[in-house]
C-alpha cells in the first residue's frame, strides 16, 4: 500500500485526505498495479476465493459527530478489481468489523463486534444484508476456512469468553456454530482454578441518556454479592471496547475525558445506588488512553481512594508536540491549541491537579514514544508539590507496552496490588 501524496497529514480534520491505493505486484511483469480505493486507510485486506475481488475494511479517520458511528469500521469490496471501482459492502452493519474470510461459494464471513460480543456474520453480496450466524456468546477470532469448493467447507476459529479461555473450535457448517467442537486444550490450567464470574452491567448515561454496556467481574465465590470493593478498569483506545473474552494482561488493565469520564461517573453512581459496591472502597485504573481518563477523573471527584495511572497524559498541548500519534490530540480537542485553547485548558488535567486528593501510583516505560514518559513525570512532580501520596515507577528499556523483560510485568502488577491494598482498602 502506498500513499500517493507528498504532504504528510498530521490532523484528522485540518488537512485534505490524500487518495489511497492498494498495490498489486505482478511477478511476471515485475510491475506494480495501483488500485485506487478512496481516501480511507485500509486495515484488513482479503482476496476473494475466485481471485477477482479484494475485500478490505477501513477505519474512518474523520469520524462524523454521530456518536453511534464514531468507531464503526467501514467494510468495502473492490468488485472486479481490474475495473478499479470500490463499493460499500456492509453499510447495513452497525457494529465494528474486526476480521474477515471469503467463502468458497462467494460472499464473505465477517467477525463483527456488537456490544461486548464478536460473532460471525455472513454476507453473500453487496446487495444482501449481513446475517448473524447464532453461536456462543463471547469472542470469535482468527477465522479460517478449508479450501473445499463445497458449500459446507470446514470452518475453524478461536473462541473465548469471560468463562472460557481461548481454544480452537471447528464446525463442518456455519449452521453448527452453537455446537462447535473444541479441538485444543492449551489453557486447561485455568479450568482447575476458581476464577471470577462475570455478568453484563447496563446503565443509562446521566449526560446524554445513551445506553452503556460494561462487564462486572466478581471476586471468586462472591458472584452477585453486595457491598463489594470496586476497581474501575478504564479501556484504552481511545475507542477500544471491553469485550466478553478471557484475557490476561500485565500492561493494560482493561469524545475525550469530559464525555467518557462523566459516563464512568454515572456508572459508578448506579452501582452504589444498587448496593453492589461500597462507596468507601472505590479505586480506578487506566493505561494509555485509559490513563488519560484516569488522570482527568481524579481531578473531578474525591470518591476514589486509590488510582493506578499508566502511560497517560496530563498536558495535551505538550502531548500534541511529543506524542507518536499527534492527530489523536488534534481530533479529540477539536483542533490545535491556537484554535481551541479554551478546550485544551479545560480538559488538560495539569490545570486542575490542585483538586486531586487520590493517592496515585504511576507507571511508564523509559523509552516510550506513543505517550512520552515526560507526561508521567509532570503528573508525579505536581502531586509531590501538592503533598498528595504518589509514586512513579519507570521501567528501563520498555516502550508503551512492556515486552522486553517479563519480570517488569510481574513487578508492575505486584506494586499495583500493594498500592490498592494500602490506599484503596481492597484485598
Amino acid at each position: 500500500m502506498k500513499n500517493e501524496t507528498k504532504n504528510f497529514s498530521r490532523s484528522f480534520t485540518s488537512q485534505p485526505k490524500p487518495e489511497q491505493h492498494i498495490y498489486l505486484y505482478c511477478i511476471e511483469s515485475q510491475r506494480l498495479i495501483p488500485i485506487p480505493i478512496g481516501s480511507e486507510i485500509p486495515s484488513i485486506i482479503t482476496w476473494a476465493s475466485n481471485d477477482s475481488s479484494l475485500y478490505f475494511a477501513t477505519i474512518q479517520s474523520n469520524p462524523s459527530n454521530d456518536d453511534d458511528h464514531l468507531n464503526n469500521d467501514e467494510w468495502k469490496d473492490v468488485i472486479q478489481h481490474r475495473q478499479w471501482k470500490p463499493s460499500d459492502e456492509t453499510k447495513d452493519f452497525a457494529g465494528n468489523i474486526r476480521e474477515s474470510a471469503t467463502r468458497p461459494d462467494g460472499g464473505v464471513y465477517i467477525l463483527g463486534q456488537v456490544g461486548t460480543n464478536v460473532q460471525i456474520y455472513t454476507q453473500q453480496s453487496s446487495k444482501k444484508y449481513t446475517i448473524l450466524q447464532h453461536g456462543l456468546d463471547g469472542i470469535c477470532e482468527s477465522i479460517s476456512l478449508s479450501s473445499s469448493p463445497h458449500k459446507n467447507s470446514t470452518i475453524a476459529f478461536v473462541y473465548s469468553s469471560y468463562a472460557q479461555a481461548k481454544e480452537v473450535y471447528v464446525v463442518d457448517s456455519i449452521k453448527q456454530l452453537e455446537s462447535a467442537k473444541v479441538i485444543t486444550n492449551e489453557n486447561r490450567l485455568f479450568t482447575e482454578h476458581n476464577l471470577p464470574r462475570v455478568k453484563t452491567f447496563k446503565w443509562t448515561s446521566d449526560k446524554d441518556d445513551c445506553a452503556i454496556e460494561e462487564l462486572l467481574h466478581y471476586p471468586p465465590g462472591k458472584f452477585k454479592s453486595t457491598n463489594l470493593p470496586l476497581l474501575v478498569l478504564i479501556h484504552s483506545g481511545p475507542h477500544a471496547p471491553n469485550l466478553n473474552q478471557f484475557q490476561l494482561s500485565t500492561d493494560t488493565w482493561g469524545s475525550l475525558a469530559a464525555t467518557d469520564g462523566k459516563d464512568i461517573h454515572s456508572g459508578v453512581h448506579r452501582l452504589i445506588q444498587d448496593g453492589i459496591v461500597d462507596l468507601n472502597r472505590l479505586a480506578v485504573v487506566g493505561y494509555s488512553y485509559g490513563g488519560f481518563l484516569n488522570n482527568w477523573l481524579i481531578t473531578q471527584t474525591t470518591n476514589f481512594k486509590a488510582a493506578l495511572s499508566g502511560s497517560g497524559s496530563v498536558d495535551y498541548v505538550s502531548a500534541l508536540g511529543t506524542m507518536k500519534f499527534p492527530p489523536l490530540i488534534d481530533y479529540l480537542m477539536g483542533g490545535f491549541p491556537w484554535d481551541t485553547s479554551d478546550i485544551y485548558a479545560k480538559l488538560s488535567p495539569i490545570y486542575q491537579l490542585d483538586k486531586v486528593r487520590t493517592p496515585t501510583l504511576i507507571v511508564t516505560g523509559e523509552v516510550g514514544i506513543r505517550v512520552p514518559p515526560g507526561q508521567n513525570f509532570m503528573l508525579e512532580r505536581a502531586r509531590h508539590y501538592l503533598g498528595v501520596p504518589v509514586q512513579l515507577l519507570i521501567f528501563p528499556t520498555e516502550r508503551h507496552s512492556f515486552r522486553n523483560n517479563p519480570w517488569h510485568g510481574k513487578i508492575k502488577v505486584r506494586e499495583e496490588l500493594k498500592w490498592l491494598n494500602k490506599y484503596g482498602h481492597q484485598n
